[in-house]
């Protein structure tokens, strides 16, 4: 661990994320795209335990690898920027629901999914408590499964992105 804290820790310093509450991390391991929920045990919710989710909509990924290496990471960031000699975190997986039906779009069940649990974090100004929220955040009620597409979610992505690399190129 202590070499993957000194390969990355040279990216992260500049890096902003001590002062908020909860970060996303987009996980890209053997082709598949899952993604991590790590709440900051500098400012955690009193007297809640920081937590660590995994989000999966495969149920491909060792979660345990992952934490091995997230964890051990903040646990060594803690140690060297705030002095915090211990950190523990709860660990869990999540798989969505929906879950992913084939083997190619990972990708975009990570950013849909990413990006409903970042608005329920902005919805709750960073209050939220995750491990008791996360399995309602990454389902797509009954009602609205039927409309669910990944195509049609991959289509929005290319717009979106292509819109805003238009919107780029104008400000420029």
């Amino acid at each position: 661990m202590a070499k993957t804290h000194e390969a990355v820790r040279g990216i992260t310093a500049t890096c902003p994320y001590a002062k908020y509450t909860t970060i996303l991390i987009p996980v890209c391991m053997d082709a598949h795209w899952s993604f991590v929920i790590m709440q900051n045990p500098v400012l955690a919710i009193d007297g809640l335990t920081p937590a660590m989710l995994h989000v999966d909509s495969l149920q491909y990924h060792d979660t345990g690898k992952i934490e091995q290496a997230l964890c051990g990471y903040f646990r060594k960031e803690g140690l060297q920027k705030n002095n915090i000699k211990k950190i523990t975190y709860k660990v869990k997986c999540h798989n969505t629901n929906p879950r992913q039906a084939n083997s190619y779009d990972c990708g975009i069940f990570m950013l849909y999914f990413m990006r409903e649990v970042n608005k329920a974090i902005v919805r709750t100004k960073g209050k939220l408590i995750l491990p008791l929220s996360i399995a309602n955040i990454c389902s797509v009620p009954k009602t609205d499964r039927a409309h669910f597409k990944s195509g049609t979610l991959r289509m929005g992505y290319v717009k979106l992105f292509r819109n805003a690399q238009a919107l780029q190129i104008k400000n420029k």
